[in-house]
């Protein structure tokens, strides 16, 4: 029951009950700051305002978002920690809720369903500049341990347009402890940022303090990938499965034209009666101007 997977799209059962989510509160401004921190192993930031939910998309009650990280590689061929269909994306964010039938993460933390966690990929392309609202405080947490306050930012921007088209299973918390309590989404729509910004987390980030000796960037962040062991994958959508039917031999057209014995006969039938016919026309018309 552990986490990550690799998903093959076309092994996962289409589930009826997988809706669309409904984000309570994502479409505004927060209502506090949020707090951003470098704890050695990602980038994390904490969302202080409790009123937002997570409700849907085939879960039981609501869940509330507690914080949101990234995993990243040191390069654009690694870095998401789930694969979809043998493909690695460079960064993956988690967005970490907790049920509403707890007071705190804590007493959810290793209950089954205790824990929702909405993964995102990321690819590059455009620049991002929705994003720059979180990523222009990187460098305030530089070092392991750093926090900062970052303003209130809009949740419903940070996430891709597409939120009907997701995966579905049950594992694990990434990190230590490593709880078996999560409900996993992965959603197929990458989220876009520019090439700069990604190397934003490769070149600012670092998992030594600032007082460490050596600096070390932080980078590949990302746990390996656990197997299956007889666990579903469900999609919200219906996905392409391979045919199990022989494929259909589609005779070409000659286009070479083969008359048989009887379209011979019958063509030499036809021009014998034109030809009769013809001849009569002209003995009529012979005739006619004889008498005349």
């Amino acid at each position: 029951m552990q986490s990550p997977v690799a998903i093959q799209s076309k092994k996962a059962t289409f589930d009826v009950s997988l809706l669309q989510f409904g984000f309570k509160g994502f479409s505004e401004l927060v209502q506090a700051n949020m707090t951003m921190k470098n704890n050695g192993h990602t980038v994390q930031v904490d969302i202080v305002d409790t009123s937002l939910r997570t409700h849907g998309g085939g879960v039981t009650g609501g869940y509330k978002p507690v914080q949101f990280h990234f995993h990243w590689g040191a390069d654009n061929t690694k870095g998401s920690e789930h694969v979809i269909d043998d493909h690695h994306y460079p960064m993956e964010m988690h967005i970490v809720h907790y049920s509403d039938r707890f007071q705190k993460i804590e007493d959810a933390i290793d209950k089954p369903d205790g824990l929702l966690v909405l993964g995102f990929f990321f690819e590059i392309g455009r620049h991002n500049i929705h994003f720059e609202e979180v990523f222009n405080y990187l460098e305030n947490v530089a070092h392991k341990d750093d926090t900062t306050e970052i303003p209130p930012v809009i949740m419903e921007r940070l996430v891709p347009i597409d939120l009907v088209h997701y995966y579905r299973y049950r594992g694990s918390l990434t990190t230590p402890p490593c709880y078996e309590s999560v409900v996993w989404t992965v959603f197929t729509q990458p989220i876009t940022i520019s090439s700069s910004q990604m190397s934003d987390f490769r070149n600012k980030i670092k998992k030594t303090t600032v007082n460490a000796t050596h600096e070390e960037d932080l980078v590949d962040d990302f746990r390996p990938l656990q197997q299956l062991n007889g666990r579903n994958v469900y999609s919200s959508f219906v996905t392409q499965k391979p045919s199990t039917q022989a494929p259909q031999t589609v005779q070409p057209i000659n286009v070479v034209c083969q008359h048989s014995h009887d379209d011979t006969n019958n063509a030499i039938s036809t021009s014998l009666s034109l030809f009769v016919i013809f001849i009569s026309i002209l003995t009529s018309g012979f005739m006619y101007g004889h008498k005349m």
